[in-house]
């Protein structure tokens, strides 16, 4: 989803801790001749391969929740090695973290094909020492600044874990690793086609946040941990093969979870009421308005949709929402089997609660059928699993979330 945020916060910070040049990392040799030219590359070459090799591949796997047992399929460039070179920009990238599994198949003159054993290795921004500290399962790993900082946001990190856990009535699903850069420039060096405004981004399908926040920001950087681990919280608590979380619902909970609503919002939103000018909770589903007006009274307007259902009916309902979510029912069905109405319904009732009247016309429920959402990385990748899944391309961004740190932009996931 897209994220907005005034550029007065982090542009400022920006201008005060120095925001440091991209740079390129340099090319990282793995043992069994693995290359990692982060965040472009990665090569693989067989060492020392048979004699009577003809023909080899790399046989690959991304960890990370998936609908399916997914592998990767790779034919050699025979001339050069056994090599292939993976180019992660063209599959969309990976975040620093990612771990991958693989092993060579070959095959000799007479078509016997023989495996290598299995080997892993995770995915670094080799730019950067980094350093880690841990608290259940949560992980800050940095590569500048105290150790005193590192915990100081690994503290706003568990304390945010603590307050959705309470609120939603869902424990965290997984571990979550956070990867804390020091600028945005450094974080945009780190991700695939990132655009200026990206000041973080979540990645629930592998537990993986990468952010920018500078060693001496001090509280200025909770809000923005709170936020992208809202996404990974939410995202583990909902994946489903069949659908999404409304982006009423994530960016709600996000917004929510930064802390008390910001006065441009409350004021957007109090002008907004006034007016009746307002989006439908049907319309607040999908992507959300890339004007910054729009953007923010829709963001403005989740937190305040999910505020009424947490106050009006605790935890325990968001609870069973999300695992009506989670197991595949539609916003509908699972409003419905949490609290008893439909979209229009919490519409009204959210209208009602700010003293406005019914909706002139409700807005016709349209029928649908759940669409397998494909959901792992890789470039040609192979999926088997439930019928239906089909072999095709997708983005290793699939399912990640981003904020933005100006106005005029927003980053889709």
């Amino acid at each position: 989803m897209p994220r907005l945020r005034p550029a007065v916060v982090l542009a400022a910070l920006c201008l005060t801790f120095a925001c440091a040049a991209t740079g390129r990392a340099p090319t990282v040799v793995l043992p069994d001749g693995v290359m990692v030219d982060f965040p472009t590359a990665i090569t693989f070459t067989l060492p020392d391969p048979p004699q009577d090799v003809a023909g080899a591949a790399v046989v690959y796997k991304v960890e990370h929740h998936s609908c399916a047992e997914v592998s990767g399929y790779a034919p050699a460039d025979m001339a050069n090695g056994p090599r292939w070179t993976w180019d992660l920009s063209d599959a969309g990238g990976l975040p620093p973290g990612a771990r991958i599994t693989y092993r060579w198949e070959t095959r000799d003159a007479a078509g016997v094909v023989s495996s290598t054993p299995e080997r892993a290795f995770t995915v670094e921004d080799a730019r950067y020492q980094w350093r880690e500290v841990r608290e259940g399962l949560v992980t800050v790993r940095w590569h500048s600044g105290s150790e005193s900082f590192a915990r100081q946001m690994l503290g706003y990190a568990t304390e945010s874990v603590d307050t959705l856990t309470r609120e939603t009535g869902t424990p965290l699903q997984g571990p979550a690793t956070i990867h804390i850069y020091q600028s945005t420039s450094q974080l945009r060096g780190a991700l695939i086609n990132a655009q200026e405004w990206t000041g973080g981004q979540a990645f629930p399908q592998f537990g993986l946040i990468a952010i920018a926040v500078p060693s001496g920001s001090g509280s200025l950087g909770k809000p923005y941990i709170a936020h992208e681990l809202s996404h990974l919280f939410i995202g583990q608590a909902t994946f489903s093969c069949y659908t999404r979380a409304p982006s009423w619902l994530d960016e709600g909970l996000a917004t929510r979870a930064e802390g008390p609503l910001r006065p441009e919002f409350q004021s957007l939103l109090g002008s907004a009421i006034a007016r009746d000018d307002l989006f439908t909770v049907r319309a607040l589903r999908a992507a959300f308005p890339t004007a910054p007006a729009e953007a923010s009274l829709a963001y403005a307007q989740s937190a305040s949709l999910v505020d009424y259902l947490l106050e009006h009916f605790g935890a325990d309902r968001m609870a069973i929402f999300l695992e009506a979510l989670r197991e595949g029912l539609t916003d509908d069905a699972a409003l419905h089997r949490a609290y008893g109405f439909d979209q229009e319904g919490l519409y009204a009732r959210w209208r009602a609660w700010k003293g406005l009247a019914a909706p002139a016309q409700p807005v016709p429920t349209p029928t649908s059928t759940p669409v397998r959402i494909p959901t792992p990385p890789g470039l040609n990748m192979i999926l088997s699993g439930p019928a239906g899944a089909t072999s095709q391309r997708v983005s290793a961004f699939t399912g990640s979330t981003a904020i933005a740190i100006a106005t005029g932009g927003g980053a889709h996931d």
